[in-house]
């Protein structure tokens, strides 16, 4: 690690790490970006199989009590804690609002003061670091275009909801665009289903009770990425209904760089989310005399903590 990149990677840790849990966060949507990018397939529509997978009906009824678990919104402005896991333990409280298919903001504030600030929508993502003047802006629009995701994808996945790639979270319409994997009890009175989207290696884990042999309420409960040598896993705990319908209070994202493991987290507070109420958000501008971290630089931080 050369000196610049030393002395950038002591200026982050000397700001109580602010930028680690975004940056981790937002590397694992890039890497669920490139994976699809490289993994999807080009079957086109849905196949016989399809129609064969919807004769099953513990398969179906599954898919759709989920995608019926959801409902539409507009906008959430919520607490939420960022923490990092691997390979070092941080922990930051911030506020986020997000509005659907549009942006996202996340702000870091000390005694009342931003120190941090995270800003994405379907162009570009900004991460700002006020103490030590640095910052981080790439252009994403070619890579959600290429990987054939939507922002209102990557959203889903922040949510704990599960999506369509390129037509955002299911519906009950959506179902021949996966196929079913294995199912199995994972705990007496538990079952699990997984569902593979046909365009990709990526698959949406469900779990639900199991009521008098019929099959209850499920949730998501994870998703996986496993492709062009990269592994990528989200996993949701602690559903929460909301005005959104159900979505995952508790987000945890993993994936190893450069033979190092990353873990971070994201923990919505939706007991004290606003719904609906409209907000602007508006894209921040970073002063010149701030100093722009690059993809190499950042990817060098994170994979040599």
């Amino acid at each position: 690690m050369n000196k610049n990149i030393k002395t950038t990677a002591h200026q982050v840790r000397a700001t109580g790490g602010i930028l680690l849990p975004l940056a981790t966060i937002f590397v694992s949507l890039v890497l669920l970006a490139m994976c699809w990018s490289c993994s999807k397939k080009t079957t086109g529509p849905a196949t016989q199989e399809a129609v064969a997978d919807s004769s099953v009906p513990a398969a179906r009824g599954t898919f759709d009590m989920l995608a019926a678990s959801y409902a539409p919104w507009h906008d959430i402005s919520a607490p939420i804690k960022l923490e990092m896991r691997q390979p070092s333990k941080i922990s930051l409280s911030a506020r986020a609002v997000m509005v659907r298919d549009s942006a996202v903001s996340i702000s870091i504030r000390v005694f009342g003061f931003e120190v941090g600030s995270l800003y994405a929508d379907k162009d570009s993502v900004i991460a700002i670091v006020k103490p030590n003047k640095l910052a981080y802006a790439q252009n994403t629009s070619k890579l959600l275009k290429a990987a054939g995701l939507t922002f209102g994808d990557l959203q889903s996945a922040l949510m704990g909801q599960m999506f369509s790639p390129g037509k955002g979270t299911v519906t009950t319409g959506n179902f021949g665009d996966f196929s079913t994997g294995s199912s199995d009890d994972t705990t007496a009175g538990t079952y699990t289903r997984v569902f593979n989207s046909r365009r990709g290696n990526i698959s949406f884990t469900a779990q639900g009770p199991i009521n008098a042999g019929c099959d209850g309420a499920p949730v998501l409960s994870g998703i996986t990425v496993d492709a062009s040598g990269y592994s990528l896993n989200f996993e949701y705990t602690d559903p929460a209904a909301t005005e959104a319908g159900t979505m995952a209070s508790c987000v945890d994202v993993s994936t190893t760089l450069r033979n190092r493991r990353l873990q971070a987290s994201l923990r919505w507070n939706a007991g004290d989310a606003r719904w609906n109420r409209y907000p602007r958000i508006e894209r921040p501008r970073i002063p010149a005399s701030y100093r722009r971290v690059d993809n190499s630089t950042l990817l060098k931080i994170l994979g040599g903590l």
